[in-house]
């Protein structure tokens, strides 16, 4: 989302509102108890130093890539997060 956040390099096509919900969902799923610091660094949401962050942005890539490609096998449902 252009002028609010910085790298962003698979959800900047989507709506401020869905990218808070989405990083509020993965943050859930993923580590409700560290909350963002499990990915970012507080002082610099940017950074790719910390590996769980690298590793989302893969997981979000395929799971994108199952959902718009793979709809034979995922049907209407497709794929999220969750669902490994």
């Amino acid at each position: 989302v252009p002028g609010q956040w910085v790298n962003v390099q698979v959800l900047g096509d989507v709506s401020a509102a869905e990218m808070t919900r989405t990083m509020l969902a993965m943050t859930q799923w993923v580590s409700p108890k560290q909350s963002c610091n499990y990915c970012h660094i507080p002082t610099n949401f940017a950074s790719d130093s910390l590996w769980p962050k690298v590793v989302a942005r893969q997981m979000l890539r395929m799971t994108r890539d199952v959902n718009a490609n793979w709809r034979s096998h995922v049907g209407q449902t497709g794929v999220t997060c969750w669902s490994c």
